[in-house]
């Protein structure tokens, strides 16, 4: 699984368009609470893994923080979809 998160970790700092922005009106209240003001879906695989992460940026520098890393299922169940 590491493997996996780096690889997806190193992709996302290639191209920052490779997740999708997530609107703030469908953030579950798990990430409402945290300081963010982004956040993003990346899928390793249409039915497998997911990470949630956020971007923050001070001057030209961005650092990619890995909020959750979950399987399809719990991400249906995070973001409150029927599966």
């Amino acid at each position: 699984m590491r493997l996996r998160v780096d690889e997806a970790m190193d992709s996302l700092k290639q191209n920052k368009n490779r997740g999708e922005k997530l609107a703030k009106t469908h953030w579950p209240e798990k990430y409402k609470q945290l300081d963010i003001r982004n956040l993003f879906r990346y899928e390793i695989t249409k039915r497998d893994y997911r990470l949630i992460y956020t971007i923050r940026g001070v001057g030209n520098t961005l650092t990619y923080q890995l909020l959750d890393f979950v399987d399809h299922d719990k991400y249906n169940k995070i973001f409150g979809y029927k599966g």
